[in-house]
């Protein structure tokens, strides 16, 4: 089984540090313009992704024989199964989209996932990278509205009365290794997602999102970041 991608991950350096296994925690303050904290403001994390186009992740995979194929889309810490499928197959290969869903419909934000499959042959997991909120603005999310944001994006965090907020052990696979095959773009076999992340921030009282500024993550302390909502 291949699994095939139009895009490309970001270049790390050649840091040779790798990931900790203690906690990593990305931690900050949301300040209105007046400097004033933001509290329930809601909190999602961007990583330093770059791809070739605006992909449609596939995978391709050969049966055997015809049978049920059951695909899971799986986070990257394996902690949480976002979507189950169960299809009923004829022999032959076979390529299906990952539409970037979880089971109730929302959209999940950029991320690195496992695909399961199971069929009678066994199980095979490979590595996938999901870039559905990209678009053409290099990476932002763009405009959002209060329905959208609870009904579609997963949160990942809300700011406290003191506007403060904290992820622990973010499940994003900073410092993984990454092989991945390309259709369009720089033949890149192997990459390292970047230790660099940005939060998004919306608060129902503030036209749109607010995006915080790229900021580099120790491995080993995280990183502390802070927004001003406007």
């Amino acid at each position: 089984m291949t699994i095939s991608m139009p895009l490309f991950l970001a270049a790390c350096d050649d840091d040779p540090v790798e990931p900790t296994s203690e906690p990593l925690t990305i931690s900050g303050t949301v300040l209105d313009s007046n400097q004033e904290p933001v509290a329930e403001a809601l909190i999602l994390l961007d990583l330093e992704f770059h791809f070739a186009q605006r992909p449609a992740s596939m995978i391709e995979f050969a049966l055997a024989e015809p049978g049920q194929v059951v695909v899971e889309e799986v986070s990257w810490c394996r902690d949480e199964i976002f979507r189950t499928r169960e299809l009923d197959l004829p022999s032959g290969t076979h390529f299906i989209e990952v539409g970037g869903e979880d089971a109730e419909g929302r959209q999940l934000t950029d991320q690195p996932l496992w695909i399961r499959l199971t069929t009678s042959a066994g199980v095979d997991e490979r590595p996938l990278v999901l870039l559905r909120n990209s678009g053409e603005s290099g990476g932002d999310y763009g405009q959002w509205d209060h329905a959208f944001v609870l009904d579609h994006v997963r949160i990942q965090a809300r700011t406290d009365a003191e506007g403060k907020f904290e992820i622990v052990n973010p499940c994003l696979g900073f410092g993984e290794d990454l092989v991945v095959e390309v259709e369009d773009g720089p033949d890149i076999p192997q990459g390292r997602f970047a230790w660099r992340v940005r939060t998004w921030v919306y608060h129902p009282s503030y036209p749109g999102g607010t995006p915080g500024p790229w900021t580099e993550v120790d491995p080993t302390n995280g990183c502390q970041v802070d927004v001003e909502l406007r």
